[in-house]
């Protein structure tokens, strides 16, 4: 398989991997950790820097994730300065960003071992059936699409040694005290001191940058949404996967939030996925069933996982290689995967009043200059 040669940035959040059949979250409450989130830069005296019960105050929301007793959690609530208590769910991530691409053109390259789901991407055309776990496709793309982008992959880690990756993968933060690999144990609260992190570090480099986000919750969940919304304010694009429980995505939390590029699931013949979460939320399709990719146990071995996150890979893909021109906003962003997708290709639609706009499917940018 080919990678890109963008940097990907790994931010471990040491939470549990999912496939098409699980669920995007996981429903259980983690007993005793909560975000507080407040009105204003008053805090109630118990919530300092040197209260050994906050694990963390974030920059990216006006709020702290903590370990509370419920007699200091009902003082919280009834304080005036503080806008909300949540409980802390355990997140489910799973997502490793893939590739550049670019068009049968001039200065293209040509893989002829690649997965079904990148050779779609550089195909007006729906692919023939052959062995879709298989690595026998066609794929077209721009060997520089990708340079002088960072990825920053909001996730529970990566494998940042398998060779496919040829050296573009680093290791970024791991929230937890847990080893810097591919892991499994926490909850929505490191989702968020993800994207903390990865806002800070986009600041400090001014690179061109995009997020690539696979975590969701089991319902809408402000403080996850406030902090995406504060990245796409600040111009820092975001890919969001859609979720996998076969509803509405804006029943859930960030895959409803405007500005993100929220992507959900086709398979190998365009048809909308039986478990993608779906609806006007959505603004692009990606390949999501069978997709072939690196193992997390060796540096040579593949795996073969289904779900939205390996939709929104993909499209983070696109994004890297459209930021290689410079960078640009998220409504820039929104608009590039408009002009090159590929409109009205999808069948078996679950919900049928969705836009030509919602129906996309992700196609890569031919018309980019990358020279």
């Amino acid at each position: 398989m080919h990678f890109s040669p963008a940097l990907f940035v790994t931010i471990a959040l040491v939470l549990p991997a999912f496939a098409a059949s699980d669920s995007l979250i996981n429903d259980v409450e983690s007993p005793g950790e909560y975000i507080v989130t407040f009105k204003s830069n008053n805090r109630p005296s118990g919530i300092t820097h040197h209260n050994p019960n906050v694990i963390y105050h974030y920059t990216i929301i006006n709020g702290v994730a903590g370990i509370f007793t419920d007699d200091e959690i009902q003082e919280l609530q009834a304080s005036p300065d503080v806008e909300g208590v949540y409980q802390d769910h355990d997140g489910i991530v799973v997502a490793n960003t893939y590739t550049n691409n670019q068009s049968p053109a001039n200065n293209t390259a040509i893989q002829r071992n690649a997965t079904w789901g990148l050779s779609r991407m550089s195909s007006y055309t729906r692919l023939a059936y052959t062995n879709l776990t298989g690595i026998n496709f066609t794929f077209y793309y721009n060997p520089i699409g990708g340079f002088g982008v960072d990825i920053y992959v909001v996730d529970s880690g990566v494998n940042i040694n398998h060779t496919d990756f040829g050296g573009c993968a680093r290791w970024g933060k791991t929230a937890g005290k847990y080893p810097n690999k591919d892991n499994d144990g926490h909850g929505t609260y490191c989702a968020i001191y993800g994207l903390d992190w990865a806002r800070q570090k986009i600041w400090v480099t001014g690179r061109p940058s995009v997020i690539n986000l696979s975590v969701g919750a089991k319902d809408i969940y402000k403080p996850l949404d406030d902090a995406n919304i504060r990245l796409i304010q600040e111009k820092i694009p975001v890919v969001i996967a859609a979720g996998n429980e076969g509803r509405d995505a804006w029943l859930y939390s960030p895959s409803g939030i405007l500005g993100a590029v929220t992507v959900a699931a086709s398979n190998i013949a365009d048809e909308e996925t039986t478990w993608t979460n779906y609806g006007s939320a959505i603004d692009i399709f990606a390949g999501g069933e069978n997709i072939v990719s690196a193992a997390t146990n060796s540096t040579t071995g593949t795996k073969i996982m289904s779900g939205t996150s390996m939709s929104a890979a993909y499209v983070t893909g696109l994004v890297a290689v459209f930021l290689t021109t410079g960078k640009h906003t998220p409504a820039e962003v929104l608009e590039y995967l408009n002009q090159t997708a590929q409109h009205n290709k999808l069948d078996h639609l679950k919900n049928f009043k969705l836009t030509t706009q919602q129906t996309r499917l992700q196609q890569m940018g031919f018309f980019i200059n990358l020279i």
